[in-house]
């Protein structure tokens, strides 16, 4: 099958669940963002964002491209940034919450910008009769700076004996003094009531979901074996797939007008990264808000940005980043503005961390993928995905 090696592969999925697929839809996942949420108690926590990972992984002379008068330079790409909140060692936070059906906290273990230090991340719940446990300690070794290894593991911790109940999320840093660390995405997670049956059946929510430089040959649902993306593949077995299926163009810009507008390059024009699509032209999404969908598109990469791809005509808004989002943060923005809807919804996703400079978190990096089909569920065992070890190139 041919495929352009920077095509951004898309997928329609009508109609749409709370991001997650297959039939545990009874109780939908929810996600408490840290980052956003007023602490309860504490030293207040420095609100920054960071990148996920190293700059560039890749060798340099991969990403050679033609400069001014045939010179040649290197381009090189900084790494996907999340949002993290900064602790100084000695430190503590707190958040008042109300866990429902299967809860755990998450978060990515990072430098502060510029060092690292030997620190150690403490996670701790006070219940509702004043008792403090700690339930992990999680060691970070000095060296672990960003451009020097791939992108860390999420942590996972366990709160499911505390379901249903008021609790106090007790976040410390242990290190040398005038240290400081980043927890990164940091968020809890839980089953909230059961989902209520569709209001408005005539008039479904729509996401389109695209993935920069994701290749169909790379996906189970298109026959590789074994299979880097389980939870894809099972949604491919409950929907129609295409498999001839091509892009108008090998750019992103000109590609997503196309599918914005249904239009070839020849009748909209756009052909790179910093042409405008002309308001006289129409979009998906302002077809969706004129028939009274809330719209939104959440965009990883800063060229799609209204400002230099004009496809902002239509949305109620565009979430676009400095530079470059990871996909954790676009889809934990999408989780949000999805779970306070009240009418029908066009979403466009867009996801970059396929693309260069392709930081991939442990055990990812490794070679390993969740043995989990589908949804929220933290991961409990891991599969090789090819030959584990250090990636080539």
């Amino acid at each position: 099958m041919r495929w352009p090696c920077r095509l951004c592969w898309l997928w329609i999925a009508l109609p749409l669940g709370l991001l997650g697929c297959g039939a545990e839809t009874s109780a939908p996942w929810r996600q408490v963002d840290l980052w956003a949420t007023p602490q309860s108690a504490g030293t207040p926590s420095v609100r920054r964002t960071a990148p996920l990972g190293p700059e560039e992984v890749r060798n340099p002379a991969l990403l050679q491209t033609a400069g001014p008068a045939g010179r040649r330079r290197v381009e090189r790409l900084s790494a996907a940034t999340v949002n993290a909140l900064e602790q100084a060692a000695g430190a503590t936070a707190a958040w008042r919450l109300e866990l429902g059906a299967s809860p755990y906290f998450a978060f990515t273990p990072l430098p502060a910008p510029g060092r690292s230090c030997p620190c150690a991340y403490r996670v701790a719940v006070r219940d509702g009769a004043g008792e403090l446990s700690e339930l992990r300690r999680i060691e970070m070794e000095p060296g672990a700076e960003p451009g020097t290894a791939a992108a860390p593991a999420t942590v996972y911790v366990d709160l499911a004996r505390y379901a249903g109940r008021q609790v106090e999320l007790v976040l410390a840093l242990e290190g040398p003094q005038g240290a400081s660390a980043l927890w990164g995405s940091p968020a809890v997670y839980d089953r909230g009531r059961p989902a209520s049956p569709p209001r408005d059946r005539e008039r479904p929510n729509v996401l389109i979901l695209g993935l920069d430089t994701l290749r169909a040959d790379a996906l189970g649902a298109y026959g590789r074996v074994p299979s880097v993306t389980p939870a894809m593949d099972r949604l491919a077995g409950e929907s129609d797939v295409w498999l001839e299926a091509f892009s108008c163009f090998n750019v992103t810009n000109p590609s997503f007008v196309s599918l914005m507008t249904g239009l070839y390059g020849k009748h909209h024009g756009i052909y790179d990264f910093d042409t405008r699509l002309a308001p006289s032209q129409t979009t998906l999404a302002e077809v969706f808000s004129g028939l009274g969908y809330d719209t939104r598109a959440i965009l990883s990469i800063d060229h799609l940005a209204d400002a230099r791809s004009g496809l902002g005509q239509g949305f109620g808004d565009v979430v676009v980043p400095r530079d470059q989002f990871a996909a954790e943060y676009a889809v934990g923005a999408a989780m949000d503005w999805i779970g306070r809807r009240e009418r029908p919804f066009f979403l466009w996703l867009h996801l970059f961390d396929a693309h260069t400079p392709h930081t991939p978190p442990q055990p990812f990096a490794s070679g390993f993928r969740p043995e989990t089909l589908a949804g929220l569920v933290p991961p409990r065992d891991w599969l090789a995905f090819r030959s584990p070890g250090p990636r080539g190139y």
